[in-house]
Parts: structure tokens; sequence; C-alpha cells
């Protein structure tokens, strides 16, 4: 079990969000995490992230419960969080955000080498190396941030709704991105509103509702329970 997640309660100030939530992964598995907005996905990915302390619960990666580390800790045993909105650095330019994915590792030899590599796997975000990130479309920011994470080496990558708010084409695109990383043996927690896209995408899935998981099972039956209207998700 690469990513193994038991009963986890989570409070957002004085709001329970989390109620006893638990999920796993397999190595190179590719995990849906679909829900309504507020159901709490966000906050599922910020707590494995140790974002947000939960004051009871396991997290364990590879076998070791990390679940009491903070987030740059974490980071360093193998997890890396693409965040909602993206979040990266706008003053800085696109090289610049992919080193910073990096700046806990030890290995910094070959860094250059690694930066040349995501613009390879990212070729839109070679003519911008230099540009201030601010400036990017939304479909290149969502790859520079995943390219960011991508520097850190993860075990197990998350990403929070990379799909939200971008034009139609960068959502394909971020979609192909992430069936390539796949492919390629990539273990990925997805959490997102573009229920097709991730169903598509997905080995499992789980459904989130109100703080609590409420479906575990394959894409094809998640599929037919919300062409049902049994699951709560659009």
């Amino acid at each position: 079990m690469m990513l193994e997640v038991a009963g986890l309660t989570t409070r957002r100030g004085r709001l329970q969000v989390l109620h006893g939530c638990g999920l796993h992964l397999q190595g190179s598995e590719v995990v849906a995490l679909l829900g309504p907005n507020g159901a709490g996905k966000s906050t599922m990915l910020g707590t494995i992230m140790g974002l947000f302390g939960s004051p009871t619960g396991q997290v364990c990666l590879d076998g070791s419960d990390i679940a009491r580390l903070p987030a740059y800790r974490r980071v360093s045993r193998g997890v890396a969080l693409v965040p909602e909105r993206r979040q990266i650095f706008g003053s800085l330019t696109a090289e610049e955000n992919l080193a910073l994915g990096a700046y806990h590792r030890h290995d910094r030899k070959g860094l250059q080498q690694e930066i040349e590599g995501m613009f390879e796997i990212f070729p839109g975000l070679k003519k911008h190396r230099r540009r201030a990130a601010r400036w990017l479309s939304g479909g290149e920011q969502q790859m520079l941030a995943i390219g960011r994470a991508l520097m850190a080496k993860p075990q197990v990558l998350l990403l929070d709704e990379p799909s939200l708010g971008l034009a139609p084409r960068a959502v394909q695109d971020v979609f192909e991105t992430l069936h390539r990383l796949k492919g390629e043996g990539m273990t990925i927690l997805l959490a997102e509103q573009n229920t097709p896209g991730a169903l598509e995408l997905a080995d499992r899935v789980y459904v989130l509702q109100s703080g609590k998981m409420t479906f575990e099972g394959t894409p094809g039956e998640a599929g037919h329970l919300l062409a049902e209207g049994y699951l709560g998700v659009g």
C-alpha cells in the first residue's frame, strides 16, 4: 500500500470538516476523490499533506505513519500537492518556480538538467522560462504547478481541482498530462469537479459528502450511480 489514510477527523476553525475519513492507494494507482462543493475534498488533501492538523487518524506512506510530521517533512518523505488555483509564485519566473519544487532536496547537482526535463514534458512553458509566472495563462500556470510538484520527486502526487477555472482546451491539456503521468506509473490522488474526466482517468473512485466517505468503487460503478442520481456529485 503506497498511501493509507484512516480515521481522519479534521477541524478548520470551529467547523468539523472531516468525520473519520479514510482511503488508500496502491502504487501506480490513480484514485479520484469526487464530491460536491464544500464536501471536504480540499481539506482531505490538505490534511494528508499536513496543512491542517487532525487530532485523530493515520496517514501512512509506504508503510510509515507520517500523520504527526509537518508538511515540509511530508514533502521530503514523498508527498507533493498541486493546490487548488495553482498558488504559484507570480513574481518569480517559471524556471524559479520549478526550482522551488526541489527546495528540500539534497541531491541538487543535476537540478538544472531536471528543470530542462520539465520543459520537455511541458514544452509550452519553455518560452516563458524567464517570464514572471503571473503573466502566464491559467493553463500554463497549472502546468507549472504540476511541474513544480514533480520536481519534488514524489511517491504520491495530490492534485486539488486541477481543471478549475480553465478554458476547455487547457482542461484537455491537463488531463492529457495526467494520463501521461499515469502511464509512467505515478501514484495520483485527484480531487476533481470534472467528473467525466476524473472517471476516465481513475482506477478507483471515492465519493466524499458532508465530510464523510459515502462510496468506494470502480469508475464504472460510480458512473452508473451518478447517472441514476444516487450520488450527489455533478
